[in-house]
C-alpha cells in the first residue's frame, strides 16, 4: 500500500509539473554531444539561457538530438519555445541573448529574418536536414562604368548574379518560400 501511495503521489506531482510547464511555457533545446559547437553552447551560452528561462518562469529542458528530434530540428543547438502544446523554433543565434530574451518575452514571436525582408536573389544549400539560405544583392557599378553603348547596368547585375550562382558548387536558386523558418540565413552584398 505504501508503494502504491508513493507512486500515486509521484504521478500527481509529475502531472502538476507538466501542467505548470504547459501553462508557463518551456524552452526545449536540442543538442548533439561531442560537437565543438555543443561544448561552446554548454560552456558559454547555457548559463545565460538558464537565467532567461528563470526570469520568465519557463522550464528549461535539454534533449540529445541523437535520441530523436522533430523534423524542424535541422541544426543544433535548436531552441524551441513551447506553450500550450504549440512550439516555435527560435531562428536567431544561440548566443544573441537580447534577441532570445525578446523572443521569450513575446511568447515565441520573432522579428523577420534578412531572407524574409529582402527580395534580392535568394540561393540555398541543403545539407541533410539543414538548409542554409543566402540572399545576394549585386549593387550598381561604382566608379566609372563603361561608356560603351552596349553596357546596360540592369543586364550587368543579372549576368553577375547568374555567374555567381553558377560558380557555386552547392548552392541553387531558391524560391522565396523555401524553408524560411527552418533555414539559417545570411546576406551577401557585392559592390563591383
Amino acid at each position: 500500500m505504501k508503494v502504491f501511495l508513493s507512486c500515486l503521489l509521484n504521478g500527481l506531482f509529475a502531472m502538476l509539473c507538466t501542467l505548470n510547464a504547459q501553462q508557463n511555457g518551456q524552452l526545449i533545446i536540442f543538442v548533439q554531444d561531442g560537437r565543438s559547437i555543443s561544448q561552446d553552447f554548454k560552456r558559454n551560452a547555457l548559463p545565460e539561457i538558464k537565467t532567461i528561462a528563470n526570469e520568465n518562469g519557463l522550464q528549461l529542458k535539454l534533449v540529445d538530438a541523437s535520441q530523436g528530434a522533430p523534423g524542424e530540428v535541422t541544426y543544433t543547438p535548436a531552441i524551441f519555445y513551447v506553450r500550450n502544446g504549440e512550439k516555435v523554433l527560435y531562428d536567431g543565434r544561440y548566443n544573441e541573448f537580447d534577441e532570445l530574451s525578446a523572443f521569450v518575452k513575446t511568447n515565441g514571436k520573432q522579428q523577420p529574418t534578412i531572407s524574409q525582408k529582402n527580395k534580392d536573389t535568394s540561393i540555398a544549400w541543403e545539407i541533410g536536414r539543414a538548409t542554409i539560405k543566402t540572399t545576394m544583392k549585386i549593387n550598381p557599378l561604382s566608379g566609372k562604368p563603361p561608356r560603351s553603348k552596349k553596357f546596360d547596368a540592369d543586364t550587368f547585375g543579372q549576368e553577375a548574379s547568374k555567374a555567381l550562382v553558377d560558380g557555386m558548387e552547392y548552392f541553387r536558386l531558391a524560391a522565396a518560400s523555401d524553408k524560411v523558418a527552418e533555414s539559417k540565413a545570411f546576406h551577401v552584398e557585392f559592390y563591383p
